[in-house]
């Protein structure tokens, strides 16, 4: 006990040392002043939207239109759709857009649903179906109809009745036409020999092949002539019924022929062109028009016919969509069922298949 008293009675004289002295901070005699207020905090933002635009003020009628289009739409396919309407504009109708378009995939993979605002409706749903022809080109000769004419002038006849009914109403077009895409390939073809300025080209076969570049367009100017006669579509039916083949070759032309007649009585005034819908930005470059793979040109086998079909390729391997009919099912008002219907283009690139096969085997 008396080493801890002695200790406790030594520790009274502590005092801060010399070093401590002057380190207590004094007070403040007022309130210091704030740091300065950070630069963005100056900053004026403007509104995103300096106006008010027109679709907010429409948002309970659009959204009205919308929902009403998904009822008839889900109405009509039987799908059991979440609408998503406790979330705000425009959420709800993404939602539910995205959960429709999935919902449609798994009931047909071929349609398509757009979304769309024109004078009909503010905010309206349709179904989209598009008929493809399996990206294939329908080149079809007309050098056969003038050898054919001079050696056999009943199937001549008969080829030239299914020729014009597929110039003249289906509507294929003819390179002999003023501006067609074919004609210009011709065209061009026939400068690129003109001008080509070199001096060890085989003269012979440049002759040989200025001619004939000559006599592809005075006989497609002929043929185009020929397909107009209304007396090869009159006829049509006349000369299907009085054919008389005499190979297989002329019998499957026979039935093919047969067919075109029977394809025109079904679908009377029916052309290719009907259900084209024109693209949205008409400059588009990207697009293979109808006519780009649909034509008639003048032989499978002439000299020029490696420089159409390299400037065909080289032109249309630089475009990602083609031209093809299409048909639209609006469903601001109920739709009982689906009215998407492709008979008529079904049947008739079945036809062309035939046809092409059909043209081939009587060239020889």
């Amino acid at each position: 006990m008396e080493t801890v008293s002695k200790t406790r009675k030594g520790t009274r004289g502590f005092r801060p040392t010399a070093r401590a002295k002057g380190t207590a901070i004094a007070k403040a005699s007022g309130r210091t002043a704030p740091n300065a207020r950070p630069a963005f905090l100056g900053q004026v933002f403007q509104p995103i939207l300096c106006t008010f635009h027109k679709e907010l003020k429409q948002v309970g009628k659009l959204s009205e239109c919308f929902y009403t289009s998904v009822d008839n739409i889900c109405g009509c396919y039987g799908i059991d759709l979440e609408r998503y309407i406790g979330l705000p504009y425009p959420i709800n109708i993404a939602r539910c857009l995205n959960g429709l378009k999935k919902q449609m995939a798994m009931v047909d993979k071929s349609l398509e649903i757009r979304l769309l605002q024109d004078e009909v409706s503010l905010a309206r749903l349709a179904t989209v179906h598009t008929f493809s022809n399996g990206n294939t080109l329908f080149y079809f000769p007309t050098e056969v109809v003038f050898n054919l004419l001079k050696t056999d002038l009943q199937t001549a006849e008969l080829l030239l009745s299914v020729y014009s009914y597929l110039f003249r109403f289906i509507g294929i077009p003819h390179y002999g036409e003023d501006y067609s895409y074919l004609g210009g390939i011709y065209e061009m073809i026939e400068e690129m020999y003109l001008y080509e300025d070199d001096p060890d080209r085989d003269k012979d076969f440049y002759d040989y092949v200025t001619g004939h570049l000559q006599m592809i367009q005075e006989k497609g100017a002929e043929c185009v002539m020929l397909l107009r006669e209304k007396i090869h579509v009159m006829d049509f039916a006349e000369r299907v019924e009085r054919y008389q083949p005499r190979n297989k070759e002329q019998m499957d032309f026979h039935e093919t022929a047969r067919s075109f007649l029977k394809l025109s009585q079904d679908f009377p005034g029916r052309n290719i062109h009907d259900r084209i819908s024109p693209p949205l930005d008409e400059d588009y470059e990207g697009l293979i028009r109808l006519e780009q793979y649909l034509h008639f040109h003048w032989s499978n086998n002439c000299p020029v016919v490696d420089e159409l079909m390299d400037y065909v390729n080289a032109d249309l391997n630089e475009r990602s969509e083609m031209e093809e009919p299409t048909t639209f099912q609006y469903f601001d008002t109920p739709q009982p069922s689906s009215t998407h219907e492709h008979d008529f283009e079904k049947r008739l690139c079945e036809l062309l298949h035939e046809l092409s096969d059909n043209v081939t085997d009587l060239r020889r």
